[in-house]
């Protein structure tokens, strides 16, 4: 049982979002209304636990080392309309989640990605158990003994014992330099070139990590390997320098984190009067029907 949940409000917010759609007029509110269900479910099913919910904030220092990043994003209308309608529902959700009596953390300088990381690392270091809320892949990186992935969309949990069962990687690292080769279309970033999924993943199945294969080379015992292999650790055409611009960009295990320090906590104050009013003005029927049993889970919690 995990002693703490680090939920990623944006991942959660948007997975909601692109699911059945609901609105009051002309205004989208199925985020809303897919967050305060998925944060019922988890006090009802973990009364106890510790929960606070991350967002992002601008991380610069990964704009400084690659200027391209994310600057795809508003380069698709349709997607740019959807990320736009569930920004309009951020004041809300934010308003519902404190209402609730969750706390919720954000850096000005970096993104729930890092304030995971570093928090999820820390609580762990403490013996303290972690359940990471998200859709996101990326915080597969942070999975340990005392770290769980959780996805509570598609209900699915990955934890060090699985690991390898669930997503055919050996370990949390290779997730990662499965990424730095081949890149992240969602963030706009480049891969090495020359090394798609299947040929990341024969790299990684044969040497473990590209460090070892350096070490190898260095070492006189690497051997014969594809031309896209040797063309990245010969580092042709700066192959292997975007292989490290990668890891520097994707890596959640770097420490300390930049921007962690500058986080801002807004608690949480339980308030049942406001998420009332919040379901009224949003026409959420099914919690307006039977409201004292939907609050109580929260009531509970906060007595």
């Amino acid at each position: 049982m995990a002693n703490i949940f680090l939920i990623d409000g944006n991942a959660v917010g948007f997975a909601c979002h692109t699911g059945q759609k609901l609105s009051v007029g002309s205004f989208q509110t199925q985020a809303i209304f897919g967050i305060a269900r998925t944060l019922r479910a988890m006090t009802v099913q973990h009364p106890s636990v510790y929960k606070a919910m991350l967002w992002d904030g601008r991380a610069q220092w990964r704009i400084d080392l690659y200027p391209d990043y994310k600057a795809n994003r508003e380069a698709n209308p349709k997607m740019l309309a959807m990320r736009e309608a569930y920004k309009a529902q951020r004041p809300y959700i934010e308003r519902l989640v404190r209402a609730l009596g969750v706390d919720q953390m954000r850096s000005p300088i970096c993104e729930a990605d890092d304030l995971a990381s570093a928090y999820a690392r820390l609580f762990a270091q403490k013996g303290k158990s972690v359940r990471l809320i998200t859709a996101d892949k990326d915080w597969l990186q942070l999975v340990t003994p005392l770290i769980t992935w959780h996805d509570p969309i598609r209900d699915r949990i990955i934890t060090a014992s699985n690991f390898s069962e669930q997503t055919d990687f050996r370990n949390p690292e290779q997730i990662l330099q499965h990424k730095c080769l081949v890149g992240d279309t969602s963030d706009n970033v480049k891969g090495v070139g020359g090394i798609g999924d299947v040929n990341a993943r024969k790299l990684l199945a044969a040497y473990g990590t590209v460090e070892q294969m350096l070490r190898l080379k260095d070492e006189g015992k690497l051997g014969d390997i594809p031309t896209p292999w040797a063309r990245l650790i010969n580092n042709e055409d700066g192959r292997l320098d975007r292989y490290r611009l990668n890891r520097k960009l994707m890596s959640l295990t770097q420490w300390p984190l930049p921007g962690v320090q500058e986080r801002q906590v807004t608690k949480g104050e339980y308030n049942p009067d406001t998420v009332r009013v919040i379901a009224e003005e949003l026409a959420f029927h099914s919690i307006l029907s039977d409201f004292d049993n939907w609050i109580q889970p929260f009531a509970l919690r906060h007595k």
